[in-house]
């Protein structure tokens, strides 16, 4: 069977639409409860390798290091005189 294909004999307890905060956390608890759920999401299928940034840490950012130090100490600076 081709991903893009259905299968309509399964049978699930749940379905789920949409895996925003509430809809992902609805999944997990459902699952981890034995059910068999069927989660619905709209849009493209992603790469999760490419898209999945929220578990890096900040230090693996690729534009680490990137900003001027004398404009930050300059941007402090100035900030201080607000104060």
């Amino acid at each position: 069977m081709k991903e893009s294909e259905i299968d309509l004999t399964q049978t699930y307890d749940a379905i789920v639409v949409g895996s925003g905060a509430a809809g992902g956390m609805a999944a997990h608890v459902l699952t981890s409860h034995g059910m068999k759920v069927l989660l619905l999401e709209a849009g493209k299928k992603l790469d999760i390798e490419q898209e999945l940034r929220s578990m890096e840490w900040p230090f693996d950012h690729p534009r680490r290091g990137e900003f001027d130090s004398q404009r930050i100490h300059h941007s402090a600076a100035s900030l201080r005189t607000w104060i």
